[in-house]
């Protein structure tokens, strides 16, 4: 993803970028864009990415002139940290959170207060379900129901399942300018 997006800021820039990585986030600064491009180059060279792979910066990248969207993060997790929607929340945009896990469902409820967080996975079809947490990595996931139930760093936590069309309709801030 890294090199995505460097990749993603050649093709504005014809030119190879500088991206740096520094602390507990990525500082993502590009050079050299084309004098047209000067305003999106500001943009992009203040941009904080938080996520682990650069996705929020891709998005900010499609999205730099939407002010304040509305965003869905299906499995957000840390609000502050891996965040993919961090640094849309701290340029005015608000949406959904689906996480699970209570403690990050905390966390964001504690930092995300103009954000609808909702304590449930997504799915298929509505049901309750369980959700086997190896580790407390807060990167586990449904599929790993069945593996490791032995393992002594491990728990089964009980959860409801709602449709991505019903977490939509739970939201009456709904836009256009929505990240899936």
């Amino acid at each position: 993803m890294f090199e995505y997006a460097k990749n993603v800021a050649k093709s504005v820039s014809g030119k190879d970028t500088e991206v740096i990585m520094s602390g507990s986030y990525n500082d993502v600064s590009l050079e050299g864009l084309h004098e047209k491009s000067k305003s999106l180059n500001m943009l992009l060279s203040n941009f904080i990415s938080y996520a682990p792979d650069f996705e929020d910066f891709i998005l900010f990248f499609l999205f730099h002139d939407v002010h304040k969207g509305f965003y869905i993060d299906v499995g957000a997790n840390d609000p502050n940290y891996f965040s993919v929607t961090k640094a849309f929340y701290q340029r005015g945009w608000n949406g959904i959170n689906i996480e699970p896990l209570p403690d990050k469902h905390q966390l964001l409820n504690k930092f995300r207060h103009r954000d609808i967080n909702l304590k449930l996975g997504a799915g298929k079809s509505e049901e309750d379900a369980e959700l086997f947490i190896q580790g407390m990595s807060g990167f586990d996931d449904m599929s790993t129901l069945y593996n490791n139930k032995n393992s002594n760093n491990s728990k089964i936590i009980k959860i409801k399942i709602k449709t991505m069309s019903q977490i939509c309709k739970m939201s009456s801030k709904r836009n256009s300018n929505t990240i899936l």
